[in-house]
C-alpha cells in the first residue's frame, strides 16, 4: 500500500529533503524550476533502485509565475534524468488542481487563473505522454477540495497533512 511517507513526491525519492519544510508533517516543497538545477542527491537516491517515483512539481511554479516554457523544459529534463537513473521505475506525475479553490489564489481573477492552470496541465500531459509516464490528474480527481478546506495548510497554498493523505490516495487509485 502506498503511504503518505512514500508519497513525499519526487523529493523523497531523490533524497532532496534539504529543502525547507512547510507543514507539520514535514513535507518538503521545491519548485520544478529549482529541481534540475539544485544539488539534489540523484545518484544516492537512484542507487536505491526505486520502483516508483512520484512527481508533483507545478503549483509552486505557477504561484511564482514561472514562464510555462521554462517549466516545460525543466520538467522534461527532470523526467529524462529520472528515466536514465531509474529505467525500471514507474514514474507518476501529477498536474495542477483547480487553484480557484485554494485560498492563496483567492485575490486573483479566476478566469485568467484557470487559463494558466489549463495551460500548465496541457503541457504536463504532453510531457508525461512523451516520457511514457503516468499522469495523475488532480484537476479532475480532487474536486472535493471545495468541500474540504482542511486539505489546505495554514499558508493557504500547500496541502495539509490531510490534504497530502488525500493526494496519496489519488496517486494510489491511479497507480492501482
Amino acid at each position: 500500500m502506498l503511504s503518505v511517507f512514500a508519497l513525499c513526491f519526487v523529493l523523497l525519492f531523490l533524497g532532496a529533503c534539504n529543502a525547507p519544510s512547510n507543514t507539520a508533517a514535514g513535507s518538503h516543497q521545491l519548485a520544478v524550476q529549482q529541481a534540475p538545477k539544485a544539488r539534489l542527491t540523484f545518484p544516492v537516491a537512484l542507487d536505491a533502485h526505486p520502483n516508483l517515483v512520484t512527481v508533483w512539481l507545478a503549483v509552486n511554479d505557477l504561484a511564482d509565475d514561472v514562464p510555462l516554457d521554462s517549466y516545460a523544459h525543466d520538467l522534461d529534463l527532470l523526467l529524462s534524468r529520472l528515466q536514465r537513473g531509474a529505467p525500471h521505475a514507474r514514474i507518476a506525475v501529477a498536474n495542477v488542481p483547480d487553484l480557484t479553490l485554494v485560498p492563496y489564489f483567492s485575490a486573483e481573477d479566476p478566469l485568467p487563473l484557470l487559463a494558466r492552470v489549463q495551460a500548465y496541465n496541457a503541457t504536463i500531459a504532453s510531457i508525461v505522454k512523451r516520457h511514457h509516464a503516468i499522469l495523475v490528474d488532480l484537476y479532475q480527481q480532487w474536486h472535493e477540495l471545495r468541500d474540504h478546506p482542511e486539505y489546505i495548510s495554514e499558508d493557504g497554498l500547500h496541502p495539509s497533512t490531510l490534504g497530502y493523505t488525500r493526494i496519496a490516495a489519488i496517486f494510489h487509485q491511479i497507480l492501482g
